[in-house]
């Protein structure tokens, strides 16, 4: 019965091989074993800190000790349950360095205070009486240094206490040093000794603004009451009368806060006498806000300070004047007023019919007289702020009440004359009109004046003695009474030409309200494209954000429409009053264009071609035509412009010009683009600048570099109006693809440039490296050499080099070849050969030339072709063998040659190129290199008719040394009847499988080893693939780790060789690998792996191909249905197969 127990702790796996498993498991309480680490910690850091006031030395001694013993007691012993024990030790003790640091550190900084603060007098007598005793206590003699003297006696007398002055005497301070003082003697001195009261009523009569002996931590006074008192009559000034009482809680002297805001303090009397007044110090100014009509900004309330002293009740009698204000027919004053809570207002109006109006009071807001002399009582608020309006009836009927104006105006100044739209919108509060006036500018003629409720305009005007226009009034009539608000609209226009020739002086005219009594608005300025203005002075007005109703007022009637090429804002303004002005200067824009021109010239061989893209950029008005002179002797090919556009050639003044017509215009930077060549073909030695320059413009400048064929150098002379630059200053509209020609720049900042290229040949430097590869097969020789030329500075044509003679009838290949020649260089029958390259053109940069040959394969010494560069300086040449046959290829003479190894960087280069199959590698070190080798035959392939062609091995280990191995071989095998093997020391044989069926080894005969064993093999036939021989075992070796060496049992074929063998070997995860030996190599990466299995098909495919090649026509059965099956698993293509089928009746 299988019962399913619930799992409720951790659990632990232990996995082996299976080669004499044993298990021995230690079970040990955590809890205890974690607080026996740390009690151990504790001790450990209990003793680092006894040692702290001992030397360095042995507290370093201590920490390392600590760490070593706690490192290698766990290491030695091989048990982990240690290493849990020694660290929390580890980490006290780490901890201890910087403990050691901070408290060396407190000690330095301790010994420098103590430095440099000496010991106070008592502490130093201390020690001086401690060192006494210690030297009198002592038998040695006294320090020299020290001196001999009398005892030393101390007297303690008793202080004899106060001393009392008469409260009349003056005390005069003294300096003893000055002699005796008598009375007889004058004392000059400027300090006396006086009682603390009368010093500080002395310093508060002169200093009352920083009073003295005040306590203002408590609370001293509180005002009692306070009362004013106020006549509504006077044009200028309103005085306030009135009192405050204030009760002190003190004898001491108190000063009293009292604030005071748009007014003058007139009489201040403190019980009947002048009260003295101060500001106090570094109080703050409060702004008493402004009334709701007719202030601008608000008063400043300045705190007063009032000396008070005495207990008891005081009285301060007040007179405040205020300065009144005129709104129409109100008049209004604004202030603060020294208040207590509750403070009494009285308003006296002698007037009947008069409106009040209060702000700041607790009362009403306002009140309205019914007859003479009226009293208004009220009470100011907490602050004492007070804000009172008041307007006799009698001021309604010669005063206009509430006339204010707000307006929207747009000012445009074009080309052809100035237009005011001025939109005004009118408040006229409770009253009616049917008709107001306005002031106009006399110079501006009325074009309109729009709106709903108007009925007709007239304007008056007259002319001066002078001549000039005054101001015009506009009288505008209403359809009907207007209440409360009205709104009209006046156009204003004033012819006024602008040209190139002058600037203008053009004012912002402001069109008045007569009568009223605020006017604000806003105003914004609008220019013509085609015109230039600025600013010169702008008074009662500032500069704000662009008004909203542009687009509005723009299209009012009247307004005649935005101008054909339109108009742009310039700025705008904000003013709260009238009059203002804006005063501004008009100048017309110069419409001819700027112009960059950037060119590129080509200077070859036979030919000069140039290449231009001429940047215009009109400033105002669009351009259709554009007219560039150009060299006489270009022939222009192309001429590309934006959109649509013609172009033609003509002379004007003896000049070559371009002229391109733009069907639409140029209204935005455009670009036209001119390519032609210059001059007829040919060599030249010198060329004169090519000169390009755009008539009509005001600006012209540009950047020309300079392309010249390698083969040449190329020097300026005679430069004027130009000068060269680098050219990376030329990148940013020079292409990439155009960077590597260019050679230098030139920049010039008008169109009048010349300047002279003076050309000359170049020399070529070229240099040479060779590579012979001689690659050794079954059957072949295949030599491949390979030239590689980098020609620098200029082209060449030809080049040249020395060959063998038996290679004078080998393939070269080298792009751009023209014609190939090969001459024997003297009679002799084994003299080298000249071979001379004739290429199309010139050629730069890198240059290869490959030579192959192949010829076949003899048993006497050959020699490695190494040729002799003619053409240019030979750098370095390599020799490369590379064998991929079955025989073993020798050298056997080496002159002038120097082997080279896998470490070195050059071996890594040549692997680059060749690839990893390279078996030697030489470098030529000497003038006449000689390397001969030959090819000998290996014994192993002749032992029997079988080979193994690929030996795979996967073997596993644990970390006691067990094993399980898998070997497999690829056999071709056509005479062998059994494989014998040899099983490592101690290993044993478990199963075998050939070719996927199992069989049952034998042993051999007699006393043979008993390790070694036979398997039967299968026979193959011509044409057959190989089969899989799979041979499982397992076994005992040492177990690894500890960086021991191990040798691993690998099996070991005796009968049949191994051509390739590839090893697999697997360690348990906490295991890693050290180094390896033996007679094989490690790989890097699996890929390696892979590559041997590739070439092992190869090989493989090869010994096929040769088989259908071969007159048995079973061997050629066998081999196509081997080869097909070979390409459906690597994934030949289907026109690849058609290279196999040689025969027909295959």
């Amino acid at each position: 019965m299988k019962i399913d127990l619930q799992q409720s702790g951790q659990a632990a796996a232990f996995r082996s091989l299976g080669n004499d498993p044993q298990l021995s498991v230690t079970l040990a309480n955590r809890h205890r074993v974690q607080s026996l680490a740390w009690g151990l910690a504790v001790g450990v850091g209990v003793i680092g800190l006894a040692l702290t006031n001992r030397a360095a030395r042995v507290k370093a001694k201590y920490v390392v000790v600590v760490l070593l013993a706690a490192t290698l007691i766990p290491l030695v012993s091989g048990n982990p349950a240690l290493m849990h024990i020694a660290n929390p030790a580890v980490y006290v003790v780490i901890a201890l360095v910087p403990f050691y640091l901070i408290v060396c550190f407190l000690k330095w900084l301790v010994g420098s205070v103590r430095r440099s603060h000496p010991l106070p007098a008592a502490a130093a007598a201390a020690l001086a009486f401690v060192l006494i005793l210690g030297s009198a206590a002592q038998a040695n003699p006294p320090d020299s240094r020290g001196q001999e003297g009398d005892p030393l006696y101390v007297h303690l007398v008793e202080s004899a206490g106060p001393i009392d002055v008469p409260e009349d005497a003056i005390i005069v301070p003294y300096d003893p040093q000055a002699g005796d003082i008598t009375m007889s003697r004058p004392v000059h001195a400027d300090q006396l000794l006086i009682p603390y009261q009368d010093y500080v009523e002395l310093w508060n009569r002169a200093y009352p603004q920083d009073l003295a002996g005040v306590d203002e931590g408590t609370a001293g006074y509180a005002l009692a009451g306070a009362a004013f008192t106020v006549t509504l009559e006077g044009d200028e000034y309103l005085n306030f009368e009135g009192y405050l009482d204030i009760e002190l809680h003190t004898d001491k002297s108190v000063a009293v806060p009292l604030d005071l805001g748009g007014g003058v303090l007139s009489r201040a009397m403190l019980d009947g006498t002048p009260a003295r007044l101060g500001v106090a110090p570094g109080g703050s100014v409060e702004h008493v806000p402004p009334i709701s009509k007719g202030q601008s900004e608000g008063v400043a309330a300045v705190p007063l300070m009032l000396p008070v002293q005495g207990k008891g009740l005081h009285r301060l009698d007040l007179s405040v004047r205020m300065k009144l204000a005129r709104q129409g027919g109100w008049s209004a004053v604004a202030g603060r007023l020294p208040a207590a809570p509750a403070t009494a207002l009285t308003l006296r109006v002698p007037q009947a019919g008069t409106e009040v109006r209060l702000n700041g009071a607790w009362d009403r807001r306002s009140y309205e007289t019914t007859s003479p002399g009226e009293t208004i009582e009220t009470a100011l608020g907490a602050n004492g702020l007070i804000q009172v309006e008041w307007r006799p009836q009698i001021r309604e009927g010669y005063v206009d009440p509430s006339l204010t104006a707000a307006s929207e105006a747009l000012f445009d100044v074009r080309e052809d004359g100035l237009r005011l739209t001025w939109e005004l919108n009118l408040d006229f509060g409770r009253t009616e009109r049917d008709a107001f006036s306005v002031m106009v500018p006399g110079d501006y003629q009325v074009q309109t004046v729009d709106g709903p409720n108007v009925r007709g305009w007239i304007a008056h005007s007259a002319e001066t003695a002078d001549g000039s226009k005054p101001d015009q009034e506009l009288q505008v009539t209403l359809l009907k009474p207007a209440r409360q608000s009205g709104s009209v609209a006046i156009i204003l226009q004033r012819a006024l030409p602008i040209d190139e020739s002058a600037t203008a002086t053009i004012g912002v005219p402001v069109i008045r309200v007569a009568g009223a009594v605020l006017h604000k608005g806003r105003l914004t300025i609008r220019r013509s494209p085609l015109l230039h203005l600025r600013t010169t002075d702008a008074v009662g007005a500032a500069r704000t954000d662009t008004l909203e109703d542009v687009i509005r007022l723009s299209q009012m009637s009247g307004a005649g429409g935005d101008s054909p090429l339109g108009v742009q804002v310039y700025e705008a303004y904000q003013f709260a009053t009238l009059p203002f002005s804006v005063e501004m200067t008009a100048t017309a824009w110069d419409h001819r264009p700027t112009v960059d021109v950037e060119t590129v010239l080509r200077i070859g061989e036979r030919a000069r071609g140039l290449e231009s893209r001429v940047t215009i950029n009109p400033e105002a008005y669009p351009l259709y035509q554009v007219r560039i002179v150009v060299p006489d002797d270009l022939k222009i090919d192309q001429v590309t412009a934006p959109a649509a556009f013609e172009w033609s050639v003509t002379s004007e003044d003896d000049q070559k010009v371009l002229n391109v017509y733009l069907a639409t215009g140029c209204r935005g930077k455009s670009s036209i683009l001119i390519r032609g060549t210059l001059g007829e073909q040919g060599t030249i030695a010198a060329l004169a600048l090519p000169r390009l320059e755009v008539l009509d413009a005001t600006e012209q400048q540009g950047e020309i570099v300079i392309q010249v064929d390698p083969a040449f150098d190329v020097q300026l002379a005679d430069l004027q109006n130009c000068r060269e630059i680098s050219l990376e200053q030329t990148y940013g509209w020079l292409t990439a693809t155009q960077r590597p020609l260019s050679r230098m720049a030139l920049h010039y900042n008008s169109p009048d440039y010349t300047g002279l290229l003076r050309l000359s040949q170049r020399e070529p430097v070229v240099t040479c490296s060779t590579i012979t590869n001689v690659r050794v097969t079954e059957a072949a020789v295949e030599e491949t050499i390979l030239f590689d030329f980098n020609v620098a500075r200029a082209g060449i044509r030809s080049i040249s080099f020395l060959l063998p003679n038996w290679l004078k009838d080998s393939h070269i290949t080298s792009p751009m070849l023209r014609q190939k020649m090969v001459d024997a260089v003297s009679d002799a029958p084994d003299a080298p050969v000249r071979v001379k390259l004739q290429l199309q053109d010139d050629v730069m940069g890198r240059l290869r030339v490959l030579v192959e040959n192949d010829r076949g394969l003899i048993s006497q010494p050959q020699r490695a072709p190494v040729p002799v560069v003619e053409t240019g300086r030979v750098e370095r040449q390599f020799v490369t063998l590379e064998n991929t046959g079955r025989d073993e290829v020798t050298v056997s003479e080496l002159l002038g040659l120097e082997a080279l190894s896998h470490q070195q960087q050059e071996w890594r280069t040549l692997a680059g190129l060749l690839g990893t199959s390279i078996t030697r590698a030489y470098v030529v070190n000497g003038p006449e290199p000689l390397l001969s080798f030959e090819t000998a035959e290996r014994v192993a392939v002749t032992t029997a008719g079988a080979r193994i062609g690929l030996a795979e091995t996967v073997l596993v280990a644990d970390a006691h040394g067990a094993y399980r191995a898998a070997q497999s071989y690829r056999i071709d095998n056509r005479t062998e009847q059994f494989l014998e093997v040899e099983l490592p020391q101690g290993g044993q044989l478990w199963s075998v499988m050939v070719a996927g069926e199992p069989v049952k080894p034998a042993q051999l005969p007699g006393p043979a080893d008993p390790h070694r064993v036979r398997i039967p093999l299968i026979r193959t036939a011509a044409g057959d693939v190989d089969y899989i021989v799979l041979v499982k075992y397992g076994g005992a070796m040492p177990g690894p780790g500890g960086g021991r060496r191990v040798d691993f049992p690998l099996m070991r074929t005796v009968n049949v060789p191994v051509e390739l063998s590839q090893v697999r070997l697997f360690l348990p995860e906490t295991h890693r690998w050290m180094d390896f030996g033996g007679t094989m190599r490690r790989v890097l990466s699996e890929g390696d792996l892979a590559a041997g299995f590739v070439g092992y098909q190869t090989r493989m495919t090869q010994r096929l191909l040769q088989a259908m090649q071969s007159d048995s026509p079973f061997a050629q059965v066998r081999a196509a249905a081997n080869v097909q099956n070979l390409e459906l698993q690597l994934g030949v293509p289907e026109e690849g197969k058609r290279r196999y089928a040689y025969s027909q009746d295959l």
